[in-house]
């Protein structure tokens, strides 16, 4: 695309990106000015003091935006605003914690930082400031396209601007933001030195890296059989409310929370075409077909319904596979009908020639008055370096790389008449892809793929989606149920009976959308945190909310169960669930213990267990493949070896083993390493934040309806 936009005009991207630059300084600049009179702003969220102000969180959310955008990353965007104001945050807290050590950056370091060793400020830079003004100078031919944008390249655009035709204007905004990202690398900086200071003080004692190094390197060789508690019996294992509680106590460190929290039971559907939808598909589908048969093509009627037509010319590679496998056996003028459950595709074979599959070709720029030269120096085989050397400014070229022609993907942007050059081209022609009064953008075709049958079709063709009375319905059925259940376990009954996704879940303004898998949420269901955290209450149920997509449209309600602003309670349902199972497994290990012990040997215990023993498992201090759970792994590490045979209650299950042998740890002990591993350990962010709560009203100053 670079050639192409060669002969492009340039004194339009000029204009553009000149605006965007004074556009940025502008705008900048009005910001500034505004929080000088308006005051700070609003603060989305703070911890021991530290502040976000929202101009601060916007504008760091806009950067992910782009940066994702720009490297064409598929992640969540309800993501982003928690990521965006937890990397504020910790920024900030680092930054507080060095300059309370006193960490002072010498200009030195500063330049040392941005020059030799870029930093996230300057690469950011690079990639904003320096990508346009690079841009706008390659296609003023004042730099080759090629040139590195290096921090030094970059300084010299911005801080000796005429070398390169600039004016001071046209830098302005650059400048400024240069003396921006040297004061954050100078933090950027501080915080390296404070992280340096902060890991050479967390050093292991003596007895810390014998620890260390007999739990990576020691073991223990046992004989171990599990039987798994698997699902308990209710009636056989009760739980009063008394042990519930008095379990809580024991644990209630476990439900601090540091934000004003919720838990609620979200609920879920994935809506379906119906079976009326269906029908209606199926009618639109005859519709199509008779349309098709009399050589029509849809009418009005049935565009407006969705059907949609187009006259594809592509080879059978680039087709759906069943309508590729009708292309290469039907004849001409016949009729293919696919039905998909509903959505179908209705096609009639036009006609078949004979094209190139592909060709590989080197695409060049040349001026009008050397053209003829670049083309004999093109075919002699001269590189892409030395074409531009030997016509400075007036040729470039790019490596050779294929082109597809038969599918249509590959053949948008290009224009017909290259297009239809291309199909029948040979191997050693010039292919004229655009021209201008300057010069034209030229494809040298270096070789050619064996020709391939290219099928013309027609194509008309319809998607099934629920219809808007089906989402209609759906949505009155959920506010129905909310209406009649008031109660939570109604609720829950009701919804689990419906056949719904349901899952308890525990909210706080932090938390970026619900969850749907271990690393993916319901699209839009921020939405429906935003009402949890600003609107709902105990005991309200929210309004109906949705994904806003037609094709795959997903609704969400959710029942306000409980809040808390410091512990969760023992009555909260997650907890309570939680408690009930420990308490549950515990007494179920009780007797379990008591039911198996005194069998002798663990393999006779193993029979009664009715599983598999495992024998010479090596089990480290913190476990092994068949010993995973920690406080029995621990228990065996301390187990002197002999022949007694010990049946304790884990946390998964009751286990049977007997010690043979404690191994001393074996190989060469390198502290360094040792020290390293514990040094890894240390999350500088975890130990400045601790248990300090956390202010977040990102959802009442970021509301979207």
């Amino acid at each position: 695309m670079a050639t192409l936009e060669k002969i492009r005009s340039k004194s339009v991207f000029l204009i553009v990106v000149i605006g965007i630059a004074l556009l940025a300084f502008i705008v900048g600049d009005a910001i500034t000015n505004g929080r000088n009179l308006f005051g700070s702003g609003s603060t989305v969220a703070e911890v021991d003091g530290v502040k976000v102000d929202i101009a601060e969180y916007q504008d760091q959310l806009n950067k992910l935006q782009e940066a994702m955008q720009a490297q064409g990353q598929d992640v969540d965007q309800q993501l982003l605003s928690e990521y965006a104001l937890e990397s504020i945050l910790n920024q900030k807290l680092m930054a507080r914690a060095a300059e309370r050590l006193g960490i002072n950056v010498s200009d030195e370091q500063v330049t040392y930082y941005i020059m030799t060793n870029p930093q996230k400020p300057m690469q950011d830079f690079i990639s904003t400031y320096g990508r346009q003004l690079g841009t706008l100078l390659a296609q003023e031919g004042k730099i080759s396209p090629e040139t590195q944008l290096t921090p030094q390249v970059v300084y010299s655009f911005v801080f000796t601007p005429e070398k390169y035709g600039l004016t001071e204007d046209q830098v302005l905004g650059a400048k400024k933001a240069w003396m921006q990202m040297e004061k954050e690398t100078r933090e950027t900086i501080a915080q390296i030195l404070y992280m340096n200071l902060l890991t050479s003080a967390y050093k292991p004692n003596a007895l810390e890296l014998d620890d260390l190094y007999a739990m990576q390197n020691g073991s223990a060789t046992v004989d171990v059989a599990r039987k798994p508690f698997g699902t308990l019996d209710e009636k056989k294992y009760p739980v009063s409310d008394a042990e519930i509680q008095a379990e809580y106590d024991k644990r209630k460190a476990a439900y601090r929370v540091l934000e004003p929290t919720r838990t609620v039971a979200f609920v879920a559907q994935n809506i379906t075409p119906s079976a009326e939808d269906v029908k209606a598909a199926n009618s639109l589908k005859e519709q199509t077909l008779k349309a098709m048969r009399a050589g029509q093509q849809p009418g009005k009627d049935l565009t407006k319904e969705g059907v949609r037509y187009d006259r594809r010319t592509a080879a059978a590679s680039a087709a759906d596979p069943q309508i590729a496998s009708f292309l290469k056996s039907a004849p001409v003028d016949s009729l293919g009908v696919f039905d998909r459950g509903g959505s179908f595709h209705i096609v009639r074979v036009v006609a078949t020639t004979a094209a190139n599959d592909s060709v590989e070709i080197i695409p060049f720029y040349a001026a009008t008055d050397v053209a003829d030269q670049v083309k004999e120096r093109i075919r002699a085989g001269v590189s892409a370096d030395s074409l531009a050397t030997l016509f400075p400014q007036k040729a470039q070229a790019s490596a050779a790389q294929w082109q597809r022609l038969q599918n249509p993907a590959s053949r948008q942007g290009m224009p017909p008449a290259a297009l239809a050059a291309l199909d029948s081209v040979s191997a050693g022609s010039f292919v004229t892809i655009e021209t201008s009064d300057e010069g034209s953008a030229i494809a040298y075709v270096k070789s050619v793929r064996p020709k391939v049958t290219v099928y013309e079709y027609e194509d008309a063709y319809y998607d099934l989606y629920p219809s808007d009375d089906t989402v209609d319905a759906a949505r009155e059925a959920f506010e129905k149920l909310a209406a009649a259940n008031k109660d939570p376990k109604k609720f829950a009954d009701a919804v689990k009976k419906a056949g719904y996704f349901y899952q308890t879940y525990a909210v706080n303004a932090s938390t970026p959308a619900f969850q749907q898998g271990p690393q993916s949420y319901f699209p839009k269901s921020r939405d429906l945190v935003e009402w949890v955290m600003t609107e709902g209450e105990t005991g309200a149920v929210s309004p109906v909310f949705s994904n806003d997509d037609k094709q795959q449209p997903v609704i969400y309600m959710a029942y306000v169960e409980n809040e808390y602003d410091d512990f969760a309670p023992a009555t909260d349902s997650r907890v309570r669930k939680e408690l009930e199972a420990r308490v549950r497994a515990s007494k179920a290990g009780d007797a379990l213990v008591k039911q198996y012990s005194g069998k002798g040997s663990v393999e006779a215990t193993a029979q009664a267990m009715g599983v598999t023993p495992v024998t010479d498992e090596q089990v480290r201090f913190f476990g092994s493949m068949n010993v995973q759970d920690p406080a029995v792994a621990a228990a065996i590490s301390g187990t002197q070896p002999g022949s007694k045979v010990y049946v304790v209650k884990g946390q998964d299950g009751v286990y049977a083993y007997v010690v043979k042998a404690q191994n001393k740890p074996e190989g060469i002990r390198l502290d360094q390493q040792l020290r390293q591993t514990y040094q890894r350990a240390l999350n500088p962010v975890s130990l400045l934040r601790g248990r300090m709560p956390v202010d977040n009203n990102i959802f009442k100053l970021t509301r979207s309806h």
